[in-house]
């Protein structure tokens, strides 16, 4: 099955090359797109076929996807011999949370964790005919369209074709389940503005992990930015920075980093993967003050996906912790 719909998607790719990333019809090169997707986007910025750029995301992406809208589209794109396997799919993504709530079964979200290919293929696959149904209002308008999992963009003539963009996208994404963050959307008509929030320089020194210097001035220029409150991907740099060698951060820059990776919103956010990713890097010491985060929050935070990520966290990692308190925390946030 998984041939099939990949083999569908290289179909797609080839007739969206210029409108949309490679990665919308093919996860298995993750990193590499990410890449691909800021390179095509720096390009379209910085030339003069169009004159604003607004970027938007979707509110809670993967959490949103319904799995019963998710098994009609692979019905619909699978031959009748493997529909078995639809059937298996959609049961196991309405009750892979079992083990965690017994009795809930789950009619919307995909799992994520650090074996993600998965889930990132299902979910991109859910957009591929919002894809085509928006590449196609952008030709009307002679704009263009990119696309990275949650985030897009759009290279528009003028605002009001961007204004009406994000109305479009966000009628064609209601219908499948899905809503634009609309407290994030941002319109840019000024090509180093944008390239400054994408944090173009940023990525790019971060971009050779051997290269120290490089790694520090890429770091440096981040605190920079946020110590003078500029409005860029913070989040999206500072998880480029998780995946750098921490034993090679200048000692200065080092705390400051742990000092941004111990703010409690970031942490919240993350899944068991960066927790772990996080907790291998830290001394002995940082690592008592990142539990002690963790046990704070399963009070404070109230979204499960960070309680369910925790567990795997602690199991994973074979630290001693309270399972039972996580799990009444667990039933008192269902809604």
């Amino acid at each position: 099955m998984g041939n099939q719909i990949r083999f569908k998607e290289e179909g797609d790719e080839l007739e969206l090359l210029d409108s949309a990333p490679s990665n919308s019809y093919n996860p298995f090169l993750w990193t590499e797109n990410w890449s691909d997707f800021q390179k095509k986007a720096f390009t379209n910025n910085n030339s003069d076929e169009h004159k604003i750029v607004v970027k938007l995301d979707i509110a809670n992406f993967y959490d949103n996807v319904s799995i019963d809208l998710l098994g009609k589209k692979l019905y619909l794109a699978s031959p009748r011999n493997k529909l078995f396997y639809i059937d298996l799919l959609t049961h196991f993504l309405s009750n892979w949370n079992k083990k965690f709530q017994g009795y809930s079964k789950k009619s919307v979200g995909l799992p994520q964790d650090e074996i993600s290919d998965s889930s990132r293929l299902l979910a991109n696959f859910y957009l591929q005919d919002f894809d085509k149904e928006i590449k196609k209002k952008c030709d009307e308008l002679d704009a263009k369209y990119l696309r990275y999992a949650d985030d897009q963009l759009f290279y528009t003539k003028t605002k009001e074709d961007a204004q009406y963009l994000v109305y479009e996208a966000s009628k064609l994404l209601s219908k499948i389940g899905l809503n634009i963050n609309t407290g994030k959307v941002e319109y840019f008509d000024n090509p180093e503005k944008f390239n400054q929030y994408w944090a173009f320089e940023i990525f790019e020194l971060l971009g050779d992990k051997k290269n120290k210097e490089n790694i520090n001035r890429g770091i440096k220029k981040y605190i920079e930015w946020k110590d003078k409150r500029i409005s860029f991907k913070e989040h999206s740099v500072l998880r480029r920075i998780l995946n750098q060698d921490f034993k090679l951060f200048e000692t200065s820059s080092k705390h400051k980093v742990l000092a941004y990776l111990f703010d409690k919103e970031f942490i919240s956010m993350m899944n068991n993967w960066l927790m772990t990713k996080v907790y291998n890097q830290l001394n002995e010491e940082d690592k008592k003050e990142f539990l002690k985060i963790l046990d704070t929050l399963i009070e404070e935070y109230h979204f499960n996906f960070f309680h369910y990520n925790l567990i795997v966290f602690y199991e994973k990692n074979k630290i001693d912790f309270d399972k039972e308190r996580i799990l009444e925390r667990i039933e008192e946030l269902k809604i």
